[in-house]
């Protein structure tokens, strides 16, 4: 939006007396929006004097307010991360199966509170570790766990330990026959 003349402009009556406050009579103002269409805010260039801005001068702010939305989305999105942390971890904590992430190299990601539970594991966090770090030597050499996080496993029958899809349990009384699949 331009004005060349704010006191000339029927439509700038009511900012009459501010632009006269502080010295401006054109102005120009391009709003920002966010890309799903939603209005950020508006960034304006004043002038002292009636003009019309030059071609150059309509096209700056047009860079600067494309650049100011993805600052402003992007403040955004990470405000949001600390919340959308917090529920996905109370998702986690309170699904009554072993969940856990680990990277290409074995490493432990993120893990619930059954994961940690089942398999008596203080609230210390294990993020970071492998299975031969944690697990007993016996557990962490098997084939299930030399694969990594690579493997893909199948659950047979139950009986003393078993095994949930990606991870042990170690409670007693069940038993996990698997094998690995492709």
């Amino acid at each position: 939006m331009i004005v060349e003349d704010v006191q000339a402009d029927p439509a700038s009556a009511p900012h009459r007396q501010i632009a006269a406050a502080v010295s401006y009579r054109a102005v120009q103002s391009t709003p920002s929006f966010a890309r799903a269409g939603e209005l950020l805010g508006m960034v304006s260039t004043h002038f002292r004097q009636p003009r019309r801005p030059a071609p150059r001068e309509r096209e700056l702010p047009d860079l600067y307010v494309s650049i100011a939305a993805e600052m402003i989305e992007r403040t955004q999105a990470e405000d949001r991360l600390p919340r959308d942390d917090e529920r996905l971890k109370a998702i986690l904590d309170n699904s009554p199966n072993l969940i856990f992430l680990k990277d290409p190299g074995g490493h432990y990601l993120l893990v619930n509170r059954e994961f940690e539970k089942v398999n008596h594991f203080t609230p210390q966090p294990i993020q970071g570790e492998r299975d031969d770090e944690i697990f007993p030597r016996a557990l962490a050499a098997s084939p299930f766990r030399a694969g990594g996080a690579k493997s893909s496993l199948v659950v047979r029958e139950t009986s003393q330990q078993f095994l949930f899809r990606g991870g042990w349990s170690l409670a007693q009384r069940q038993r996990a026959m698997w094998e690995k699949s492709l």
